[in-house]
């Protein structure tokens, strides 16, 4: 009986079957150095001819699979994506990289329950990817499952090389649960990684009021000013941190500076209507909120801050209802609710000491 010798240089594949083979892998290969250029340019069409020609020639290569599925997920194709991402799995059922994919296509097709599946499976085997925490983090955020969603992404940014972004949804989730110390230090961390972000730095802003800590608010704003002396964003979170400190003036020139750039923006608008409340400006302050207390449906933050003052201008009446439109849209995020809640209290135990202007 012949023997085949079984070194690593050998084969045991005839020498014409063996010459086919060295030429499938080279064809194999050549695609899919082409299908990565192709991706890297945003060819996403040609790409996947180019990833399907792979699967072709070597339908056991999982590499081809898991592209094809996540590249006709980026198209919106999802249901042949979920075919894709499912053949991936059946080659190799511990690709974190392809359940990832996977969980995303199904939360992307409505089934949450299937997608969290998908990303536990693939945090097992992929326990220090921060993107497969980050899915489940943003899943379980969706459902209010606040416990699970800081667990997440804690898990998330303690890896080696976590996302960026991830330290500003970290920052809000604590935020959320009223756990203002780590929010504070999410933030923070967040800003010095983009200074630049919108949602960032209002983010932190919020968490240093709650903490009463406009002091740091103003020294970091007033270096991000400098750095970026036309960011609209910064001027008006300074603006508002001015106010909280009782420098009036300086806060009315940081929101104007910022209406500059955003002319009309309600948000900024409304920043400045709550400097003229603090500074005592009521007439002023009750022009600006009029358009927005009148709106339907009405604007909340607009009743909050006419609430502080209602019962000077003798309004009382006028603001409890305007509390109680607010109370009853079923849309309210909580925490507007609570504070909705709470002024309403106040104005209700509140004399009316003034008249219309």
């Amino acid at each position: 009986m012949v023997r085949y010798a079984q070194s690593s240089e050998a084969s045991l594949l005839p020498p014409k079957i063996q010459e086919n083979h060295n030429m499938s892998e080279n064809q194999t290969q050549t695609y899919l150095n082409e299908a990565g250029t192709l991706l890297e340019k945003g060819d996403y069409q040609d790409a996947l001819v180019a990833y399907q020609k792979v699967a072709d020639i070597d339908p056991a290569c999982g590499e081809a699979w898991l592209m094809l599925g996540s590249i006709c997920g980026e198209l919106g194709q999802l249901d042949k994506a979920m075919d894709y991402l499912q053949h991936s799995i059946e080659l190799d059922p511990d690709d974190s990289a392809a359940l990832h994919a996977l969980g995303q296509v199904k939360y992307a097709l409505g089934d949450t329950e299937a997608a969290i599946t998908c990303f536990n499976k693939a945090a097992v085997t992929g326990p220090d990817d921060p993107l497969i925490q980050c899915a489940l983090g943003e899943i379980y955020h969706q459902k209010g499952d606040l416990e699970n969603a800081v667990t997440c992404y804690e898990k998330a940014m303690a890896c080696d090389q976590p996302p960026e972004q991830g330290w500003a949804m970290l920052g809000y989730l604590q935020l959320q649960q009223g756990n203002l110390p780590r929010a504070e230090e999410c933030y923070r961390t967040a800003i010095y990684a983009d200074s630049k972000d919108v949602a960032t730095i209002t983010g932190w802003c919020t968490v240093v009021a709650k903490i009463d800590r406009p002091d740091d608010a103003d020294a970091l704003l007033q270096t991000l000013l400098d750095s970026n002396p036309s960011d609209h964003e910064i001027c008006f979170q300074l603006a508002m941190t001015c106010s909280e400190l009782g420098r009036h003036a300086e806060a009315l020139h940081c929101i104007n500076d910022a209406l500059q750039g955003t002319p009309g923006g309600d948000m900024y608008l409304l920043g400045k209507a709550e400097i003229l409340e603090r500074k005592g400006d009521l007439p002023d302050c009750f022009e600006i909120l009029k358009p927005y207390l009148q709106s339907q449906p009405v604007n909340p933050n607009a009743v909050l801050i006419f609430a502080k003052f209602s019962h000077i201008v003798g309004l009382k009446n006028e603001c409890i209802q305007l509390l109680h439109a607010v109370l009853s849209s079923e849309n309210l995020i909580p925490e507007i609710r609570t504070e909705a809640s709470a002024a309403l209290d106040w104005v209700n135990r509140t004399e009316v000491s003034g008249s219309t202007p």
